[in-house]
């Protein structure tokens, strides 16, 4: 089947796949009765479902458009470097903090608690399988989650939503911005008409008008925005005054030893 195009209902961050067979839910269902300590190791496509964009599916930001994130050694050049990711985050976090599980995330809470799966290892950075019913201790975040934030100078760890609302005061046009924005992709997912006037007041100066557009989405939350971070302030750790990193293993970083 074409995998190009969302089933009807669905956003288009999911891939048009066909379901599980009968046979391979009783393959799964066999695998679960034969086998202790079954862990379930996830990815992005869990959550594509609800909203959140992927990197290397069909519609994926890298397939489509080889779109790059930030590395970490680009995130250490500098200020303006930083100044740009956070400029993108901040616009997207709203959206992105706001995503509900999908099924399959629901579906993996009840098959631990039942005591089916042990634990679950993810790659996503989403907090969703927290936000299903799995206990913290139960998910092992491999590349880390975008809901929390360490100083790189003291280890000093804060929330992202703290950091967020430092980020509002600093920069209230940007909080203006986002605002309009969230109000824009809420009226995409009722299925709304977005008309004009709601794409031009929700992008951002820096970034010519298109007619029709909004602000693309990528996969860690972020928008993509032309000359993002010019002006943007990003505050430093409240404790040390060092630099602030969200707890993500970047591209070109390193998993911590202890995962």
């Amino acid at each position: 089947q074409d995998a190009t195009n969302s089933w009807p209902g669905l956003p288009a961050t999911a891939p048009r796949v066909p379901p599980m067979t009968t046979d391979q839910v009783e393959l799964l269902v066999e695998l679960l009765h034969t086998h202790q300590n079954v862990v379930a190791v996830t990815g992005a496509g869990v959550s594509t479902e609800v909203g959140i964009p992927d990197y290397r599916g069909p519609q994926g930001a890298y397939t489509q458009h080889g779109f790059k994130p930030m590395t970490h050694q680009q995130f250490m050049d500098g200020p303006a470097a930083r100044a740009r990711y956070y400029a993108r985050s901040f616009l997207g976090w709203h959206e992105f903090s706001r995503s509900k599980p999908s099924g399959a995330h629901v579906g993996l809470s009840r098959l631990v608690s039942n005591g089916w799966v042990t634990s679950i290892i993810t790659q996503n950075v989403d907090r969703l399988h927290h936000k299903a019913g799995t206990s913290h201790d139960l998910v092992l975040e491999l590349h880390g989650t975008t809901h929390e934030v360490r100083c790189l100078g003291c280890g000093a760890m804060t929330t992202r939503n703290d950091l967020q609302a430092r980020l509002a005061d600093l920069n209230p046009e940007a909080a203006a911005m986002a605002s309009r924005l969230a109000e824009t992709w809420l009226l995409q997912s009722q299925g709304r008409q977005v008309s004009p006037g709601d794409v031009a007041a929700a992008r951002p100066s820096t970034e010519p008008p298109t007619p029709g557009m909004v602000p693309v989405r990528r996969p860690d939350g972020d928008v993509e925005l032309q000359d993002a971070g010019q002006g943007f302030i990003v505050p430093p750790c409240e404790s040390c005054g060092g630099v602030l990193k969200p707890e993500v293993v970047f591209f070109g970083d390193n998993l911590p030893l202890a995962r």
